[in-house]
């Protein structure tokens, strides 16, 4: 009886021998098998890194930067530590691998400190280019030019959060009416308030800025308004003429 390791090699040498069309891999033993997939598909190496990802053991179920664990359809860098018996594989969110290459003075693994591999550079901008839409160029060669695309990447980040943060604080304003002239205050203080950092937003990220619009006109149409008190009526007015106001600011700027 073989070992289960060796058995396992086997299943799936077969499974690559079947979607390969070889033919009579059926009778054919491990290193025949073997011999017959890496000349039929022409891709050795292929294999290999098949095998590598297959037996070898996950260290990390969460990225080291974002502290949170993988999901699926995310891009992440495999970094495959050798060592007895199974090696170990340390996975890192792609963004996250880049920035910590951008503020490190070194190519290492984050995890163990050893030294990339020219290999595993290309192999992380080429990811960086396919699964991001990043376009940059060989991290061997080009550090500062990386490490300024994601410094601007960064900070334009930081500036839009803090932009819509902003506009989150003027829309308490656009549904509890200012005092002692609401509809006055709406047009000159609260209004242009707002289009001014709409604008940025806009210039910055035309998605993020449809979405704060949205999300403004829904704050507004959800706000409850308390019959009870003595002027509801003049509150629900408040709140049409600030929605009407809203879209037709949204409107302007699209």
């Amino acid at each position: 009886m073989c070992c289960p390791a060796k058995c396992e090699t086997v299943r799936v040498l077969r499974t690559w021998a079947s979607m390969a069309k070889v033919p009579g891999y059926t009778r054919l033993r491990k290193p025949a098998l073997w011999k017959a997939v890496a000349r039929r598909i022409g891709a050795a190496l292929i294999l290999q890194r098949f095998f590598r990802r297959s037996v070898q053991d996950l260290a990390n179920c969460e990225d080291f930067a974002v502290g949170e664990r993988f999901r699926p359809g995310q891009a992440v860098f495999r970094i495959v530590e050798p060592g007895l018996g199974r090696g170990k594989v340390y996975r890192v969110l792609v963004t996250s691998m880049i920035y910590y290459l951008g503020s490190s003075p070194n190519f290492d693994n984050p995890y163990t400190r050893r030294p990339l591999t020219a290999v595993e550079l290309k192999r992380l901008t080429r990811q960086a280019r396919l699964q991001l839409q990043v376009a940059i160029v060989d991290l061997w060669d080009h550090k500062p030019r990386v490490v300024r695309i994601l410094r601007e990447r960064h900070e334009r980040q930081m500036t839009l959060d803090w932009l819509v943060e902003e506009t989150r604080d003027v829309a308490e304003h656009l549904v509890i009416p200012t005092e002692p002239d609401p509809v006055l205050s709406l047009h000159t203080l609260v209004l242009p308030n707002l289009t001014n950092l709409m604008q940025q937003i806009q210039h910055l990220s035309p998605s993020t800025a449809s979405a704060t619009w949205r999300s403004l006109l829904r704050r507004i149409a959800e706000e409850p308004v308390d019959l009870a008190e003595p002027r509801a009526a003049d509150h629900r007015v408040y709140l049409s003429l600030a929605y009407s106001l809203v879209v037709q600011a949204s409107r302007d700027m699209s």
